[in-house]
Parts: C-alpha cells; sequence; structure tokens
C-alpha cells in the first residue's frame, strides 16, 4: 500500500504508534528486548509536527543498511557529533564527561574479561562505551564475547538521555543493551 504521510501519519504516530508502545505490557518474564521498547517510549513525545517532513526522514532511515559495517560505522560516527552538541548544551545539573576523560579513565582501570562495571548516572553512555572499547581489546574467545556482553550495568533516570544511551550501545555492538 501507500504510505502514509501529513497529519494522517502524524495522528497515527502520536494517536495509534506511540501510545501502544508505551503501554506495551511489561513484567519481570518479558524479555528484555521487548523491555527496552517500552521503557523508551514511556515518557517519549513525538515533537515532529509537519507530517511531510517527517515521513522524508522515515524514509532515510529506511534506507540505512546496519548490516552493511561502512553504513553503520558511518551512522555512528554521526551520532558520535550529535551527541558531543548535545553535550554543550547541557542543562539542569548535566554533566556530560568528555571522550577523552572517559577513555583516560578506562584505561588507567584496565578493565578485566569477568569484571562487571556499574555507572549509576550513566547519561548517554559514555563511560560505558569507554569501558566497553577497551575491555573488547581482550575479547578471544565467544566465551569471552558472552563475559563482555555482560559486563555493564548503568542507569539513567531521564528520558532523552536513557534513549540515546540505549542508541549509543546498540550502535558499538551490544545486541541487548
Amino acid at each position: 500500500g501507500t504510505a502514509l504521510t501529513g497529519d494522517k501519519l502524524l495522528d497515527f504516530v502520536n494517536n495509534t504508534l506511540f501510545p501502544t508502545l508505551k503501554n506495551l505490557p511489561v513484567d519481570a518474564s518479558t524479555p528484555i528486548k521487548k523491555a527496552i521498547v517500552q521503557t523508551t517510549f514511556a515518557d517519549a513525545n513525538n515533537y515532529m509536527k509537519d507530517g511531510v517532513l517527517l515521513r522524508q526522514v522515515i524514509n532515510v532511515i529506511d534506507e540505512l543498511d546496519f548490516s552493511d559495517y561502512e553504513e553503520s560505522h558511518a551512522f555512528g560516527e554521526i551520532y558520535e557529533t550529535i551527541l558531543k552538541e548535545l553535550q554543550s548544551a547541557g542543562s539542569a545539573g548535566e554533566f556530560y564527561t568528555p571522550r577523552a576523560v572517559t577513555d583516560f579513565m578506562a584505561q588507567v582501570i584496565k578493565p578485566q574479561i569477568g569484571e562487571t562495571m556499574a555507572d549509576f548516572a550513566c547519561g548517554t553512555g559514555g563511560f560505558i562505551v569507554s569501558w566497553l572499547k577497551e575491555l573488547h581489546k581482550q575479547v578471544k574467545t565467544t566465551e569471552d564475547e558472552e563475559a563482555y556482553s555482560n559486563s555493564i550495568y548503568g542507569i539513567e533516570k531521564k528520558q532523552f538521555p536513557y534513549m540515546l544511551c540505549v542508541t549509543n550501545l546498540l550502535l558499538h555492538g551490544l545486541d541487548v543493551p
């Protein structure tokens, strides 16, 4: 069929899609990938007011091939740039640690396979990503990869940085952030 656009698309996003995602049933037995969708959209709102522009954005995203390394890497670079720009616009007592500092911290800590790290105010996941980059150098076996994937724990209470963090971790190779 034809793709929704304009007011019909806005109506669908605002009155069907977002309410459905916000109200996905989640309990202790819910798979984490499904729970992430619900928690990400719990307090989210659509700020796009132009349904034609929204359709154009959807079309661009739809054309991305995340299985293609070059394309996914390029998207990751663009995402990093957006995060950096947001970091300088922090408000409400938010403080974003520069990447050079989080990278240095991870290098000094020298994480080891089997260790677990927790960041209880992880923001967009900068320190977590630095930790994972440092730790990944040691991954040699599938067991190491499993331990690596389960080596982090992060909490972020604010909706927007939480959403950015989940995306950031997905872009850095964590299938189940």
